[in-house]
C-alpha cells in the first residue's frame, strides 16, 4: 500500500514537474462527528492555507479519499489534479478493496497560492 501511496503522493513526480515550491501539504483534517456540518473543517483548512501562504508556500496539495472532503476542498478553490480508483490497481498492489471502509477513489487536489510574502526558500 505504501508503494501505491508513494506513486500518488504530493511529493510525486507529477507535482515536482510543476516546478513550484515550497509546497504546503495538508493531511488528515478531521472534525469530531458531533461538530460536523458547522463549517469547522473548512475554517481549519482555510486558516492553514492562509498560514502556508504567509510562510511563502506557492502551492497547497492534499490527498483525499472521500467525496465530503472533495466538496469542502472544491469550495475552497482546490482543483483535482489526479484521480486514482484503487479498484483499478488492486491486482498490481495485491489490495483487497472490499475491506477498505468507505470509498476507494483517491484524489490529489491542488491550489495555487498567491504568496503574500516573498518566497523565503528560492529555488
Amino acid at each position: 500500500m505504501y508503494q501505491l501511496l508513494a506513486r500518488f503522493s504530493p511529493h510525486g513526480k507529477e507535482i515536482q514537474e510543476l516546478g513550484i515550491s515550497p509546497i504546503l501539504e495538508l493531511f488528515a483534517v478531521c472534525v469530531h462527528k458531533d461538530y460536523g456540518g458547522r463549517g469547522i473543517a473548512a475554517m481549519i483548512i482555510k486558516k492553514t492555507v492562509e498560514l502556508g501562504d504567509e510562510q511563502g508556500c506557492r502551492l497547497a496539495v492534499v490527498q483525499i479519499a472521500n467525496s465530503l472532503s472533495e466538496k469542502i476542498y472544491n469550495r475552497l478553490n482546490f482543483q483535482t489534479f489526479k484521480v486514482l480508483d484503487l479498484d483499478t490497481v488492486a491486482d498490481e498492489f495485491d489490495l483487497d478493496t472490499s475491506i477498505i471502509p468507505g470509498e476507494t477513489i483517491l484524489s490529489l487536489m491542488v491550489k495555487n497560492l498567491p504568496s503574500k510574502t516573498s518566497n523565503p526558500h528560492p529555488q
